[in-house]
Parts: structure tokens; C-alpha cells; sequence
């Protein structure tokens, strides 16, 4: 684990502010804060997603140095994309994280990490349901020198994908 805990932290609130104004200025800020934490931790986004629309972190920047933290956060039914999402050195953490419904979900829905680069950290998706009837996408994903653990997560009827993916010097599990 990294430990950060002497940075600054963008906290819940304003996390959800700077990414409901978007990407170019979230990455703005990240570029002018380049060393802190980020915490979206039980952040219940499925409230603030438009009917249809998928939460769209695609080409997001997170900080160069501190965790990013996604633990028990609820993005609700539909699309999550991470697509292209550049992660920095510190730890990524989605523990019990859910994508998508408990219940079955009606439509089939898409988790993408296709392209997301991941730093030297440790990434978790310990005990995270990854969809109902979903489809998952790790393709062409980059994973640093840190731990990488599925542990005890789910894709339920649905599939998911690490087509080229590249782990690092890690230990997977």
C-alpha cells in the first residue's frame, strides 16, 4: 500500500463537483494539484445519472502521485467507462464497489477499462460486483508495478474481457 496520507485529498463533495463539470476541467485541476488523494468512496452516483447516459471517467487524469479511492461507491444501472483513464503511482481502490444492479437488470450494460493506464500502486477490486448481465472490459488496459486483485468479485450473466492486457511486476490474484 502507498501511503499518501500526508497529501491533500479532493473529498467526496468536490471529487463529484470537478467530475460533474467534466473532463477538460477536471483535468485542469489535476494537472495544477498533481499530488493528492482522490476520494469517491461511497459516493451513490446511480442518483445522478441520467436515464441512458453512461458515468463517463473516459480519458480522465487522476493525480501523479496518491491513492484514488472508488471503495463502496454505487454507479447504479447502465455504462461505467473508464476508458483511457490514466491512473497515477498511488493505490487504486474499488472494494465492494457496485456496477450496476443487485436485481436483474432489464438491458445489458458495459464496464470499460478498455485502454486505462494504472500506475505503480496496488489496484482492488476486492469483493466488487462488476455488473448484472454486464459486460466487462479490461482490453488493452496497462497495469503498473503493484498487487492486482479480483478477489471475491462478481460479474453476474455476463462476461468479461483482458484481452492485451499488460500486468506488470505484480503479483495478480
Amino acid at each position: 500500500m502507498v501511503n499518501n496520507n500526508n497529501l491533500s485529498t479532493l473529498n467526496k463533495e468536490e471529487a463529484l463537483e470537478k467530475f460533474i463539470e467534466g473532463k477538460d476541467i477536471w483535468n485542469e485541476y489535476i494537472d495544477k494539484h498533481p499530488d493528492a488523494n482522490i476520494d469517491f468512496s461511497y459516493v451513490d452516483f446511480s442518483g445522478r445519472r441520467e436515464e441512458g447516459e453512461p458515468f463517463d471517467f473516459s480519458g480522465y487524469k487522476f493525480p501523479k502521485k496518491g491513492n484514488v479511492d472508488f471503495s463502496d461507491a454505487n454507479f447504479g444501472k447502465g455504462d461505467v467507462n473508464f476508458w483511457e483513464a490514466e491512473f497515477g503511482k498511488g493505490d487504486v481502490n474499488f472494494n465492494r464497489a457496485i456496477f450496476g444492479e443487485k436485481e436483474e437488470c432489464s438491458d445489458c450494460s458495459s464496464v470499460g477499462f478498455t485502454g486505462a493506464t494504472f500506475g505503480e500502486g496496488n489496484i482492488s477490486f476486492l469483493n466488487t460486483q462488476l455488473g448484472q448481465n454486464a459486460t466487462v472490459f479490461f482490453d488493452l488496459a496497462t497495469f503498473g508495478k503493484g498487487r492486482v486483485s479480483f478477489k471475491d468479485s462478481e460479474v453476474v450473466n455476463g462476461d468479461i474481457s483482458f484481452r492485451a492486457v499488460v500486468f506488470g511486476e505484480g503479483k495478480v490474484g
